[in-house]
């Protein structure tokens, strides 16, 4: 393979990889939506049950959210940390309420 050719494979990953990012980000929004519709309707209309509703978004939101951390290449010991200190903060109002 010529210099040019490997070049443009190298140029044709690259492109495969940005646009696979995107998919993987647009994916993720419209599930982030569609837990948000969800748990808006749970909310307005406190008689009925979503809880099944909720559950398979909610684990639409996980497939995408782990998906979206493995391909953005999130800085997953901030995104850990982050995690710890917000469970910190959280048990630390419980203890007082």
């Amino acid at each position: 393979m010529t210099y040019y050719g490997t070049l443009k494979n190298l140029i044709l990953i690259e492109t495969i990889k940005q646009m696979n990012k995107k998919y993987v980000t647009l994916k993720l929004i419209e599930e982030l939506n569609e837990l948000s519709t969800i748990l808006l309707q749970q909310h307005n209309k406190p008689h009925k049950d979503f809880l099944n509703e909720i559950s398979m978004e909610f684990g639409d939101v996980q497939y995408w959210m782990d998906m979206f951390k493995d391909e953005c290449e999130l800085n997953k010991k901030l995104v850990k940390e982050t995690y710890k200190n917000k469970t910190w903060k959280h048990e630390k109002v419980k203890i007082k309420g």
